[in-house]
């Protein structure tokens, strides 16, 4: 007899086993939960604060993954070595370490239990709304409903679409979910997880779309550092769908086999203009990821070379490639981007500033170092507007969509709005960029990249710093995560040793889940 507990608000979501094995839900907060789903105010509050969950996922999250996820992508490069990251990010790659023990084993662990926290909170106020109660607050009273309702079935959505991009599996747990019935649950593939999580955020959307409503600006309730309305909450979980079916791809098979067409649809259906929140210390939003990246400490982390290289056009990057790990260093980037460098290649870009002092371990491997640092923000890291849902960002993927579905001419427009006003580059048309002696991006051998190259590159460049665990998402489907990371989590141990699973991984040189 297998037991998991079910815990309200902040707790677990409930685990499933094989068809031979039995289940048993204990709540051990009951009957408190009992009263508690009871009350209007702490049934919307409940819902309410699930997205602080997303937020700290994607953006904050435990240190495990704003530690490790990043520098695994090679989108950043430190030699921290901190919650695993430096075991996962060094070369050759080795094995995921799902061991509860070990440093590594909370990347897995607290991403699992985050989301499922969040699929929790979203059930348990579904359940009670189609069990009768009204959600009426306020004097006089609100009824607040059908925003409650819209908000829960995005946050189940939203939770389990990082789920499906995150791991190789996982569970599908609605409000219709009958947990007493040990086979109401199973672990399923990420493919089937990814396409219940775009059926739940279709469902939102419908509800919002044909709803007025606004969730308010408030301390810890809804998106906490901004005030949306019906129609805008609708476009924001069109563009989250649209992020889920993108993140997905595994490989660059995947990446190219994806419903493009419904992605160009969902993003069209998206947000109009950047959806952003604010940042500050009394609404509880401050955003450590940026501070961690931006820092001139010990945890100070610099823009990969695998991530700003192909803005190289001194032939210093590919010299670089061809090296053997260990004999790899630091170098100074030729570029006309104007986000990598000013005029000089010592000269800060927009987005990167040089820094040329030694902070980080020389005997930890020399090719972690760097002299870019991201500076996106220019050093503002926990006040003022955090994007998250950027304009730019569903433009680039409308693009990708484009050209991978022979709309060319439609995609170099899009391409060419942060190419050319942020890289100072010149445009591309549908035979690439330019051929030049100066062209950019270049590929690893040397050569110009054609359309698609300079669209990756664009992604890269433009979305870095969006979040902790985008790059790995992007660079996993473009083919461009260094051989032998893992291409996906295993269920994390604590959930497999509850199950009475057996612990597995991936990763490593040749093995299977690993990047070739």
């Amino acid at each position: 007899m297998l037991k998991h507990t079910w815990k309200i608000a902040i707790g677990l979501l409930i685990v499933a086993t094989t068809a031979c094995q039995d289940l048993e839900v204990v709540n051990p907060n009951e009957p408190d939960a009992e009263r508690a789903l009871a009350q209007p105010g702490d049934v919307e509050g409940l819902v309410a604060t699930s997205w602080v969950t997303a937020f700290w996922g994607r953006t904050q999250g435990s240190a495990s993954t704003v530690n490790a996820l990043p520098l695994v992508a090679d989108e950043f490069s430190g030699t921290y070595a901190n919650n695993g990251a430096l075991e996962m990010s060094s070369e050759p790659r080795v094995p995921y370490n799902n061991d509860p023990l070990a440093d590594a084993g909370g990347l897995a662990r607290f991403q699992w239990e985050s989301w499922y926290s969040g699929i929790s909170s979203a059930n348990d106020g579904l359940t009670t709304i189609a069990a009768g109660l009204k959600i009426t607050t306020g004097t006089p009273p609100t009824d607040n409903t059908i925003r409650t309702k819209a908000f829960a079935k995005y946050m189940q959505g939203v939770s389990h679409g990082y789920i499906s991009s995150l791991f190789d599996r996982g569970f599908v747990a609605t409000e219709n979910t009958d947990l007493s019935n040990p086979k109401a649950l199973k672990l399923l593939p990420y493919m089937e997880v990814r396409d219940s999580a775009v059926a739940m955020l279709a469902e939102a959307a419908a509800i919002a779309a044909a709803n007025t409503f606004t969730l308010p600006l408030g301390k810890g309730l809804y998106f906490v550092g901004a005030e949306v309305k019906n129609d805008r909450f609708a476009q924001i979980i069109n563009s989250s769908a649209a992020r889920v079916l993108v993140y997905s791809a595994r490989t660059p098979e995947e990446r190219q086999a994806l419903p493009w067409a419904k992605i160009i649809a969902l993003i069209d259906a998206g947000v109009k203009a950047d959806f952003t929140v604010e940042l500050n210390s009394t609404n509880s939003l401050t955003s450590s990821y940026w501070s961690r990246f931006t820092n001139t400490g010990t945890f100070s982390a610099y823009g990969d070379y695998h991530l700003i290289g192909p803005s190289d056009v001194s032939g210093r990057y590919q010299a670089w490639l061809r090296s053997e790990v260990n004999n790899r260093t630091k170098f100074d980037i030729v570029t006309p981007d104007r986000r990598i460098t000013g005029a000089t290649p010592t000269s800060n870009g927009s987005l990167f500033r040089y820094r040329p002092s030694e902070i980080m371990v020389l005997a930890r491997g020399t090719y972690h170092f760097s002299s870019y640092q991201w500076y996106g923000n220019a050093g503002r890291t926990t006040t003022g507007p955090l994007p998250v849902i950027s304009l730019k960002e569903m433009n680039l993927y409308k693009a990708e969509g484009l050209l991978r579905t022979g709309r060319a001419a439609e995609a170099v427009p899009l391409i060419n709005l942060t190419r050319v006003a942020n890289g100072k580059l010149p445009a591309v048309t549908v035979a690439g960029p330019p051929q030049a002696a100066d062209c950019v991006p270049r590929r690893d051998d040397g050569t110009c990249g054609d359309l698609m190259d300079a669209l990756k590159y664009e992604i890269n460049i433009e979305l870095t710093g969006t979040d902790a665990v985008r790059a790995f998402f992007d660079r996993r489907g473009f083919g461009q995560l260094v051989s032998g990371t893992f291409l996906h989590l295993p269920v994390s141990a604590r959930e497999l040793s509850t199950l009475g699973l057996p612990l597995y991984t991936f990763g490593g040189v040749g093995k299977v889940g690993s990047a070739k």
